[in-house]
């Protein structure tokens, strides 16, 4: 498979210096929590080995435990899962998780890792790296917020899509809690609603044929692909559940 290249001339700082889009391999953020397992080996098994791209896994996990999330991703993924150091440069075609006891930030094309932040007493870590994944690669950046209960992501998501990003989010027959995914959706900012496996294919075409899509004010409605509406891919339906704090992985042992 071609590798992904880019497409655009905006200008980013990357790696200390400046760089254009069309630069910089797409980086995009798998965010999860309560019931996210199943939608992260879902999405990575259908991970092709040369995709062009770099995926990070953002979940609510114990901070006070190691998380055995690295490990069983890497049954299911045909490529490198790694758990992020600081300073730590991405790479296509690689998986990466930060330690369950960090937030994490990109920053002129390096990981940091950062201490927790918590914001009204939540600790909404992937608004925060997705807040930072926006500035540091604009239309090069994606986002799908998978499983999970809470609005993590929500913020996140808009700010990926304010920078020319592509927004995903799963579907409520797929999702183990459908809060997280719901409260993306209701932005009217997500480009595909779709189930976990389907996501890598439908990024492949994104990065590889960028679609203009209409603008979610005018449309009233329209600029979503649903997993189950196949004669009108860009179809938006919405319901309303009640947005809770997220919940954290159970998938942990005891820090020693």
């Amino acid at each position: 498979m071609t590798k992904i290249t880019g497409t655009g001339s905006r200008k980013m700082k990357d790696s200390g210096k400046t760089r254009t889009e069309k630069d910089l391999f797409p980086i995009v953020c798998l965010g999860a929590s309560a019931g996210g397992l199943k939608s992260l080996e879902a999405f990575l098994s259908n991970v092709p080995d040369q995709m062009g791209m770099a995926f990070v896994v953002i979940s609510h996990t114990d901070p006070d435990r190691t998380s055995l999330l690295p490990d069983i991703l890497r049954r299911k993924s045909g490529i490198p899962v790694i758990i992020i150091e600081e300073a730590m440069v991405p790479e296509q075609n690689t998986v990466y998780l930060p330690p369950s006891n960090r937030d994490l930030v990109i920053d002129r094309g390096k990981f940091h890792l950062k201490n927790i932040e918590r914001k009204d007493g939540l600790h909404l870590r992937i608004d925060r790296f997705l807040e930072s994944l926006s500035n540091a690669r604009g239309k090069r950046s994606g986002c799908a917020i998978l499983s999970g209960t809470g609005t993590d992501g929500t913020h996140g998501l808009r700010l990926i899509k304010e920078a020319g990003g592509v927004t995903l989010a799963e579907t409520k027959s797929s999702a183990g809690h459908f809060g997280m995914p719901q409260s993306a959706i209701e932005t009217g900012v997500v480009d595909f609603v779709l189930e976990p496996g389907r996501m890598p294919g439908r990024l492949i075409d994104y990065f590889e044929h960028p679609v203009t899509f209409q603008d979610p004010a005018e449309a009233a409605g329209g600029g979503v692909e649903t997993a189950n509406k196949s004669r009108n891919p860009y179809t938006r339906s919405f319901s309303s559940l009640p947005k809770t704090p997220g919940t954290i992985f159970p998938i942990t042992k005891k820090t020693p």
